[in-house]
């Protein structure tokens, strides 16, 4: 009789330790499932739609604003229309010992050369107004010295080089030693062309003159 209960608990006992068992197996297993629900909250990486907020990246567009660049566009207008114009001689150098050439008439001359810049050269009332930009060149020897009596210069030209006209010198018998030329830029109507001190725009060298 004894023997028969204790089976009787024993049965018992296994079949709640049984149930025990498939249940927390099945709750684990539920657990596990409701864990992978974790997976769906990697629906966290949707947010990472963030990153689409980058798109503030696109903000970077305010780079195209650089495009305010293109305002130094107002460097252009600072060109070259509003530059004043330059003489310089090229030759005779400074100091040079030039030979002066003679002509058949006795006329004494040296060769003068010279550049300009920003400026066009043509024949006195060729330019067709009275401009800063167009002229041509007044010379002068020993500044007037050398400049016939009623003439207001040595020479003019419209080209390089203009002759200096040693034989103008009162002195023309003695024209060799040193002598300073000076070329002065001179509008269509014989004007000087002046820089913003209101001096005349010119160039001058020294040199010595030989061979006469």
């Amino acid at each position: 009789m004894r023997l028969l209960i204790v089976s009787g608990v024993l049965a018992v006992s296994a079949a709640v330790a049984a149930a025990g068992c498939s249940s927390s197996s099945s709750g684990g297993t539920a657990g596990n499932s409701s864990s992978s629900g974790g997976t769906s909250s990697s629906g966290t990486a949707s947010s990472s739609g963030t990153a689409s907020s980058s798109g503030s990246a696109s903000s970077s567009g305010s780079a195209s604003s650089s495009g305010s660049a293109s305002s130094s566009g107002g460097t252009s207008s600072g060109g070259d229309g509003g530059a004043l114009p330059t003489i310089t001689i090229t030759d005779p150098t400074a100091g040079a010992t030039v030979q002066v050439t003679k002509t058949a008439s006795g006329e004494v001359d040296v060769a003068v050369s010279f550049t300009t810049t920003n400026f066009t050269l043509k024949a006195p009332g060729a330019c067709g107004s009275v401009s800063k930009t167009c002229g041509h060149v007044h010379l002068y020897v020993d500044n007037d010295t050398c400049t016939p009596t009623g003439a207001p210069y040595n020479n003019d030209g419209q080209a390089s080089p203009i002759n200096a006209i040693m034989s103008n010198c009162p002195n023309s018998d003695v024209i060799d030693g040193p002598h300073t030329v000076r070329l002065e830029l001179h509008a269509d109507d014989h004007s000087a062309i002046t820089d913003a001190t209101g001096a005349t725009i010119s160039s001058s060298v020294q040199f010595t003159a030989a061979g006469d």
